[in-house]
Parts: C-alpha cells; sequence; structure tokens
C-alpha cells in the first residue's frame, strides 16, 4: 500500500442511537493528535442521518475538490452488509449507487480518491469497480467479514496511529491487521490498479481467446451484417474488418486502461498508470 496524497479527511458517520459512536471518538482522538503534528491537515466530521443526507455529504466534497482543488481522504463508519452501507435512520445506499458518486469524487481530485469503511463487509465496496468504465477510488481499505463495534474502534485507531506516524500505509495496514498477512487478515487493501487488472483479464478470458473469441466474432459479424451499407461491401469485407478489430486487442486495452484513471481528462496520470497488456495478464493479486 502506498500513502498518498490527501489534503483533508472526511469522516461520514451515520450510526444509529445507542451504537458506539467509533467515528466520533476517532476525530476526538487519533485525527485530533495528527492535527497537531501536521497542521495544514484538515479534518471535516459529518453525521448524515439519512441516504439523502449522505449523499448530499458526498456532493459536497465533490465539490469542494472540484472548486478548490482538495484531495479527500473519505473515512465511512455506517454499518455494512454485501450489498451496501447502511444509514442512521435504516436507509439503504447500494454500492452500485455510491459507484456513481465516488467516481465524480475521483475525477475531481484526479484519481487521488482514498477510501477507508469502517463498516462490516466494507471491502465489498469493490464490488463497485469490476465495470471498465472509470475508476470510483485510487485505493480503498476495509474488513471483509462482520466486526464487532468495539474490536473495529480499536483496529482503527492503531491504524491511524500507525499511519500518522510517517504516514507508511503498508505499516498502517499491518497495525489495523494486527501482523496477520494474506488470507489471515481482517481488513483488506484495494487499489484501483490491482481491480482493473483483474477485472480486464476476466474480460480478456472470456472473450480474446477460444471459444469466447469465436463467440465473440460471431456476435460482430452479426450486428455489423446489420447494416446495409456493409452488406454492400460484402461478407470478404466485414470479414476483413472483424480480423482488424480483434486482432487491435492492446490498443483496445490501452483505451480502456485509460478511460478508466482518467488519463484522457487528466494527460499527467499516464505516467502514473503504466502498465501493459501484458503486465495484466502476467500479473496476479
Amino acid at each position: 500500500m502506498d500513502s498518498h496524497e490527501f489534503h483533508k479527511i472526511w469522516v461520514i458517520e451515520s450510526l444509529p442511537d445507542g451504537d458506539l459512536k467509533t467515528g466520533t471518538r476517532l476525530v476526538e482522538d487519533q485525527l485530533s493528535i495528527a492535527q497537531s503534528r501536521y497542521e495544514n491537515l484538515e479534518v471535516a466530521h459529518r453525521r448524515p442521518a439519512s441516504k439523502a443526507e449522505l449523499i448530499k455529504d458526498l456532493e459536497n466534497i465533490r465539490d469542494e475538490a472540484l472548486f478548490e482543488g482538495t484531495y479527500p481522504f473519505i473515512h465511512f463508519d455506517c454499518h455494512g452488509d454485501p450489498d451496501g452501507l447502511q444509514t442512521a435512520n435504516g436507509d439503504h445506499i447500494t454500492w452500485e449507487e455510491l459507484r456513481l458518486l465516488l467516481i465524480q469524487i475521483n475525477h475531481a481530485c484526479r484519481c487521488n480518491l482514498v477510501i477507508v469503511i469502517a463498516a462490516c463487509n466494507g471491502i465489498n465496496l469493490i464490488k463497485c469497480c469490476t465495470k471498465l468504465e472509470r475508476a470510483p477510488f485510487y485505493a480503498a481499505i476495509g474488513p471483509e467479514t462482520k466486526v464487532k463495534a468495539g474490536k473495529l474502534e480499536q483496529d482503527l485507531q492503531a491504524f491511524y496511529s500507525k499511519f500518522f506516524e510517517d504516514l507508511k500505509g503498508d505499516d498502517a495496514l499491518r497495525a489495523i491487521n494486527e501482523g496477520r498477512e494474506g488470507s489471515e487478515r481482517t481488513y483488506h487493501f484495494r487499489s484501483s490498479v490491482g481491480i482493473f487488472a483483474n477485472a480486464y483479464r476476466k474480460y480478456y478470458n472470456d472473450n480474446c481467446i477460444g471459444r469466447g473469441k469465436a463467440a465473440r466474432r460471431e456476435y460482430l459479424l452479426t450486428k455489423i451484417s446489420e447494416n446495409p451499407q456493409a452488406r454492400e461491401r460484402g461478407f470478404r469485407w466485414i470479414r476483413q474488418m472483424i480480423k482488424n478489430a480483434l486482432a487491435d486487442e492492446r490498443q483496445y486495452f490501452v483505451e480502456k486502461r485509460d478511460r478508466f484513471f482518467f488519463v484522457d481528462k487528466f494527460p499527467e496520470n499516464k505516467s502514473r498508470f503504466e502498465f501493459s497488456l501484458s503486465d495484466v495478464l502476467q500479473r496476479s493479486e
């Protein structure tokens, strides 16, 4: 896990009455200490009671990043399940709904958004990132299973305490997992690079080799043949066009990669996400 540039931590806490207010205690403890150490660090604490209020807070984060140039670090403190987050009043916001908002925020901060999800099953946020469209974040951290509130607070206090010692993300990740590695970890780190690589490799295996490639060829043949102008040119021409399209997989990969990481919007991102199709096909994560 690489540490990344950010200017402001947003703690979005939406917990029912009677629950341990772990977000509030985080702001009062570790984040207060961090502010005393890093004088330019800003911390904003929001307590949306409903889905509508949570969405409004995310829109405000997006607008601030867009118009003021701040790079946000978002900490969600809510109840969660495999399908999304729950707000204090019982409303449910799905990972897909979050995805659309987070893409806007990540776009506004040039693909620098880091997220910590203090919610059960929080790392399921990656479910909304498997589409080869735009990246909803640069990196995300969260638990894969249910975690009791007291344990969650203890773990996150350890994470932020270690992180703000020297801003080394790997050390903080080991601290939150109490030294456990691999599948033994409770909390998982997911980078947008790893998520893109896994999603593209699945697309490639399903569509670009073997039976998948043959099925894709026939699908393209059927669709193009529906065009009268294409039919006038003849099936030999159509098949040559399909052959050329299927052979240009590397260009397709570059287009998808650059769109996912906003290189088409911010050319400076090209050097940050410079990896090839062969890198992806050889990668395992």
